[in-house]
């Protein structure tokens, strides 16, 4: 959030040809972000839109199956990929729990590069 207590605005690039792109973008970086999805009210200042015009968003998003969304819940936009939704720590319990030993040194790779990387290879099925 921006020191105001505000979100900050999202800035729609060429690879964002229109705002659902923006939109899924900005509830990407939410995630990474704060560990949670943006509200309505949230996503529609970081894409300057109007809440009913962020609701037709959400709903053609879920319908490409971008994210997924509970109608009626606050907060309740998901990631499709289930690993980009967990902690650093839960990815590292996930290893440990399928008999990994994971040694992490913090000079060569950070833990959250170490965590991404763990990520993409579980989701691919390469480890």
């Amino acid at each position: 959030m921006a020191p105001t207590g505000q979100p900050a605005r999202l800035l729609q690039t060429s690879r964002m040809r229109d705002r659902v792109q923006l939109a899924l973008e900005a509830i990407r970086r939410h995630f990474y972000a704060y560990g949670c999805s943006p509200s309505y009210r949230e996503l529609g200042v970081i894409i300057d839109a109007p809440a009913s015009r962020v609701s037709a968003i959400v709903s053609e998003l879920v319908d490409r199956r971008e994210i997924g969304h509970t109608p009626g819940a606050r907060k309740s936009i998901t990631l499709p990929r289930p690993l980009s939704n967990r902690a650093d720590s839960e990815l590292l319990l996930e290893l440990q729990a399928r008999g990994y030993v994971v040694q992490i040194v913090a000079a060569v790779a950070p833990l959250a590069i170490a965590a991404a990387e763990v990520a993409a290879e579980l989701e691919s099925g390469t480890i």
